[in-house]
């Protein structure tokens, strides 16, 4: 049996996003989605299997496991201590989606705490039987950094699927951000970079999708950008709402927290024919859209040349070229890789 065990801290969009859609897979075992129950009324099930638990311990009422999977630092320990003290047989596979002891140090500045969470995560990295992270960067920062030598896939952030797209030729270029309003997202370098592109662009209209239309206004409306909406748009609605745009941006700082990361964002953009502007040190994917010019590449100090701009809209190969890299991250091709199983499974 294989246990996928997600904790209470993990919110249910993204169990229902990014967890749960493993389940539909070619592997023909049992297996159970052991989920914390503050998530029973919030998440879609998607015809698996799926059980709730509200206490650690619950999860010892399963027998014949053969292999958990694990995202959180609580649940590593108490699977690790369960399995040494009662030498049991099951696999331990922690999927690294961050870097916690960067994420502490980024939101409480305190090295004490990071040091701590880095020794933590450097013990985990070690001692799970198998590991999963998000992207070829983070997967050198285990090797380099932690210094372990376990299996390591990589499986980055997906979705359950892309559209092809032909742009049609419209009056004016569309530009658009989807996401949060916190101070890591750099809104306040999108207002900046639309003001930009508005001087230079004079029919660019621009949108920003989020969920904190009262702070977008306060950030967004002192750069007084024309053509400008911000709104929030449901969920279920949003990829057909991104392919009426042209460019979609994606800034972040060039740190080790975000060197490693693979946001949802790009994803989003690039499965429904959004050209990506990004900023350098993404993950993998700043390099990506460099290699297989699919997007811009835009450095904080510098401005986007208009020129670079009307380039890409007048790439006849542009859709065909996010079409085929979007590919890349669709959950069915990570399907096999994430229910990879021992020969002695």
């Amino acid at each position: 049996m294989l246990v996928y065990f997600i904790d209470k801290t993990l919110k249910s969009n993204i169990i229902s996003s990014q967890v749960l859609p493993l389940a539909k897979t070619t592997y023909k075992g049992e297996y159970i989605f052991l989920i914390h129950k503050s998530n029973k009324k919030k998440i879609k099930y998607l015809n698996i299997n799926i059980r709730f638990y509200s206490r650690l311990r619950d999860f010892l009422q399963y027998k014949n496991v053969k292999e958990v999977y694990v995202r959180d630092i609580k649940t590593f320990f108490f699977l690790y201590l369960w399995k040494i003290l009662r030498n049991k047989k099951y696999n331990i596979l922690y999927d690294f989606r961050g870097l916690l002891n960067e994420e502490s140090f980024y939101r409480n500045n305190s090295l004490l705490r990071k040091k701590i969470l880095f020794h933590v995560e450097k013990f985990i990295a070690r001692k799970a039987d198998r590991l999963h992270t998000v992207s070829n960067k983070f997967k050198e920062y285990l090797v380099n950094v932690f210094k372990t030598n376990k299996d390591i896939q990589v499986v980055p952030c997906c979705s359950l699927e892309r559209h092809p797209r032909q742009r049609e030729k419209e009056e004016s270029i569309k530009f658009v951000y989807i996401g949060g309003m916190s101070s890591w997202q750099k809104p306040k370098s999108i207002a900046k970079l639309c003001q930009q592109i508005s001087q230079q662009i004079p029919n660019a209209h621009f949108s920003v999708i989020t969920g904190d239309v009262q702070q977008a206004n306060a950030i967004f409306n002192p750069f007084s950008i024309p053509n400008i909406e911000i709104k929030s748009v449901p969920h279920h609605l949003m990829s057909k709402e991104l392919r009426k745009y042209d460019f979609g941006f994606l800034l972040r700082d060039d740190i080790p927290l975000n060197n490693v990361a693979s946001p949802i964002k790009f994803v989003e953009y690039i499965s429904n024919g959004v050209i990506p502007i990004v900023s350098p040190g993404i993950g993998d994917f700043s390099e990506l859209v460099t290699t297989e010019k699919i997007g811009i590449v835009y450095k904080f100090k510098d401005s986007i040349n208009k020129e670079e701009i009307f380039k890409f809209l007048e790439d006849p190969d542009i859709e065909e070229r996010l079409y085929k890299i979007s590919t890349t991250y669709l959950w069915s091709t990570y399907y096999e890789l994430f229910w990879m199983r021992s020969d002695n499974s």
